[in-house]
């Protein structure tokens, strides 16, 4: 049992044991020392073990969570820039979205996206290519990209995330010839140094943020993992939109 754990757990067992103040003794309380208090921690684990695995856990999650959002803070000039963005590019609140071309949650949550943006006219969204699921993920990446130098990311990301099937160089082409690209010309900067070296920096990005999963929102400073609902997604932005207010 490590020290930090220890004291941890004492701390619990003072909010779990139920004592007769009447008949405790400030005295013995003071007098108590360290060996007898880790018997009685180690008696309350053996019969409370799924209490204390649980308490255990929500003091993880609390501590991944300050960390979460001290990397929030200390990397929004990488969070807010250097990616496609769609909406209003001056709206008051921004959501940025780390997502794979390849997730079937990413595609699902693109109609979330999609409808913020439609029915939300101050609202700046923002792209960041994360490729995890394979060579086909990060091809797909690449064409996307390189959909930007034409002036046509939205369209060609919206391409993609409705596809179903793979992400081969002639589905891609075939693709970015219906959207109304030139194919020839994304085929060469897919694999630009400019490309690679955006899709290095979103990962890096989401490493520091502690982002292992696709789709992941950033809403101003609120990171959200999954596929969440719509109505969530809107009860976020609220939320911010009020606290800038105040």
């Amino acid at each position: 049992l490590s020290l930090a754990m220890f004291f941890a757990l004492a701390v619990m067992l003072t909010a779990m044991l139920t004592v007769d103040s009447r008949t405790a003794s400030a005295e013995k309380a003071a007098v108590m020392d360290r060996a007898a208090v880790e018997a009685i921690v180690l008696d309350v684990i053996k019969d409370n073990p799924q209490v204390i695995l649980e308490t255990v856990n929500a003091y993880l999650q609390k501590q991944q969570g300050e960390r979460q959002q001290v990397a929030l803070e200390e990397h929004a000039s990488r969070l807010f820039k250097d990616s496609p963005v769609a909406g209003n590019p001056d709206g008051d609140i921004t959501v940025v979205e780390f997502f794979d071309y390849r997730c079937g949650y990413c595609k699902r949550a693109w109609e979330t996206v999609d409808r913020l943006m439609k029915e939300d006219k101050n609202l700046r969204v923002v792209f960041k290519d994360f490729p995890i699921l394979g060579p086909e993920s990060e091809t797909a990446a690449r064409w996307a990209l390189a959909a930007e130098k034409q002036g046509k990311y939205l369209e060609f990301h919206h391409a993609l995330m409705t596809h179903r099937g793979a992400f081969d160089a002639d589905t891609l082409s075939a693709l970015a010839e219906k959207t109304g690209l030139n194919a020839g010309r994304m085929r060469q900067d897919a694999q630009s140094a400019d490309v690679s070296k955006a899709i290095q920096m979103n990962r890096a990005l989401a490493n520091d943020l502690g982002i292992t999963g696709t789709p992941g929102f950033i809403v101003e400073d609120q990171l959200i993992s999954g596929a969440v609902p719509y109505e969530a997604m809107v009860e976020a932005i609220a939320q911010k939109r009020k606290n800038k207010k105040l």
